[in-house]
């Protein structure tokens, strides 16, 4: 199953492609907050969103897609596999609130695994660690993290972390702390 989502730049128009690859149990119901139409998946789900050259895979346990406001929830043993520009994001999660249209994303209590990537340009065999309460994206790439953890060692036990209240990774592979300790 396919949908469409459109969203208007510069008079350009982006299509979001939303594709359930697979799921246990299927069902479409009307949202009683905003009369949208919903369709809630149940069981492996994998489902993913394709925009432009990227794409964005999340395997959960439970998936509700409101086609009105293009907004996707996951819960339950949340994975997401995002795939841009040949380099490969690795997320997991309690839970995600996804905009389908603008990509824009919050997860809730999540570990982030980056290897090199354009906006990062790290040793090979390196990758970035992130551990977090809460924690957004926006359409930008910004990715703002509450209570967070950020290591390079990808061990159970890592040699070494920063801790901060507030961690901030942004575009040219540039961080931000706030309240933080090595």
């Amino acid at each position: 199953l396919v949908f469409f989502a459109q969203e208007q730049k510069t008079s350009k128009i982006e299509t979001s492609i939303i594709n359930i690859e697979s799921a246990h149990k299927s069902e479409y119901k009307k949202d009683p907050v905003n009369d949208g139409d919903c369709i809630l998946l149940n069981g492996e789900v994998k489902i993913s969103v394709t925009k432009g050259s990227n794409k964005t895979t999340i395997y959960a346990d439970f998936v509700n897609y409101n086609r009105s406001t293009e907004m996707l929830y996951a819960e339950g043993n949340v994975h997401i596999v995002s795939k841009q520009s040949g380099s490969e994001d690795s997320t997991t999660a309690n839970s995600i609130l996804l905009n389908t249209r603008t990509m824009e994303a919050i997860f809730d209590d999540g570990r982030v695994v980056m290897g090199n990537t354009d906006a990062f340009s790290l040793p090979e065999g390196s990758v970035l660690v992130v551990f977090s309460d809460v924690f957004g994206k926006t359409d930008t790439n910004v990715i703002s993290f509450k209570k967070s953890s950020l290591t390079f060692c990808d061990e159970e036990d890592p040699h070494w972390q920063i801790k901060a209240s507030r961690t901030w990774l942004l575009p040219g592979g540039e961080f931000a702390f706030l309240n933080a300790v090595l």
